[in-house]
């Protein structure tokens, strides 16, 4: 007799990603390929930029200028800004995940680069969703790292401090080299002023 399988639908996957993540990122491990995570992800992206052009609190409302749709004169780049953050963000994913990878390699993780991406992927969801409510977005952030070590932890086989060390490695070398690049750029600058 064939065994049943029973089908979880997107949403209560989602809770699970959400509220039983070590069970989640188990089921993560089964999957093939990276179409479900990556349209997930664009999914809530989408979510996410939309809410983003249309809140008081986006960049554009704290620089003084108004959202899309208000009469102010650059208020037609926003969407244009928009959009492109959200490929950006979409690509991003593939290059952070192969960052991931190389540091699961390292570590001896067993599961290959889509194992990654997915756990990257998803674990982001929580970031993206909560990111656009004003002055909760740094917890969503937080807590799509919590997931994110969780879900490399679970797909590649590796122990908490590997998958502490793979996960967050690579946003340190990230955020080192944009605060290089930042101190070079005051440097030229201020080396500009005085010549």
């Amino acid at each position: 007799m064939p065994k049943k399988t029973t089908e979880v639908s997107f949403w209560d996957r989602m809770r699970n990603l959400f509220f039983k993540p070590m069970e989640f990122f188990e089921s993560v491990k089964t999957e093939q390929g990276i179409t479900n995570a990556l349209l997930t992800y664009a999914a809530f992206g989408l979510i996410a930029t939309i809410g983003g052009i249309f809140s008081p609190f986006n960049m554009w409302g704290l620089m003084g200028m108004r959202s899309f749709g208000g009469p102010d004169y650059f208020s037609w780049i926003i969407p244009i800004f928009a959009a492109a953050g959200f490929v950006f963000g979409i690509v991003m994913t593939f290059f952070y995940s192969v960052l991931i990878h190389a540091f699961v390699i390292v570590f001896e993780g067993k599961a290959d680069y889509y194992a990654t991406y997915r756990a990257y992927a998803y674990s982001m969801v929580p970031s993206l969703l909560i990111g656009v409510i004003p002055f909760f977005g740094g917890l969503g952030f937080i807590y799509s790292l919590v997931l994110l070590v969780i879900g490399v932890m679970k797909v590649n086989e590796l122990s908490v401090g590997k998958a502490v060390l793979a996960a967050l490695l690579p946003l340190a070398i990230i955020l080192l080299l944009l605060i290089g690049m930042l101190v070079s750029a005051i440097f030229l600058f201020s080396q500009r002023m005085f010549y």
